[in-house]
């Protein structure tokens, strides 16, 4: 989505889901932000709000494993959070700082612990075969991700697109 970070206001999007509940009868929704949790205030306003509304739903979202912590995700479980899917792409730290990634191996253990605690389940995703990565290092992110304890676990084969730098190093 390239850097620039765009959000509607907390009242706009409850104003959508209270359309979605109410008109087209949906209880399970997914915010497709890629990290819901990076401002936290707005994230926490959007809690309060369908907690304020009494909106009956289920909900997922995304997040960054260094943006999780405990009294927002607290919050968000008692709004109707259920799941959190997290990119962790990596259990090897050399390979995270290849992609750029901006993690450490510790944030994403402390954020998947920090999400059972609270009783929010998780969804790792883990890419393997990026540019220079060993045979070791893949099953390390096996090996990792498993450690981790996730609800679920996506696993998938890098696919360099053109633009991405995966592509312009292959």
């Amino acid at each position: 989505m390239g850097k620039k970070f765009r959000t509607r206001s907390p009242e706009n999007v409850l104003d959508e889901l209270e359309e979605l509940v109410y008109k087209y009868k949906l209880k399970d929704i997914a915010f497709l932000d890629d990290i819901f949790m990076l401002n936290k205030k707005r994230a926490n306003e959007i809690a309060n709000e369908i907690k304020k509304r009494d909106l009956d739903i289920n909900f997922v979202a995304s997040s960054r494993v260094n943006t999780i912590n405990k009294p927002l995700l607290e919050s968000l479980k008692k709004s109707g959070m259920s799941t959190l899917y997290c990119g962790v792409e990596s259990g090897s730290q050399r390979v995270l700082n290849l992609m750029k990634k901006g993690i450490t191996l510790q944030q994403a253990k402390d954020g998947f612990k920090t999400a059972k605690e609270v009783g929010v389940n998780m969804v790792g995703s883990f890419i393997l075969g990026y540019p220079g990565e060993t045979a070791k290092e893949m099953n390390e992110t096996i090996d990792f991700s498993i450690k981790l304890d996730p609800d679920y676990c996506q696993y998938s084969i890098l696919t360099p697109f053109p633009g991405t730098p995966p592509y312009i190093i292959r």
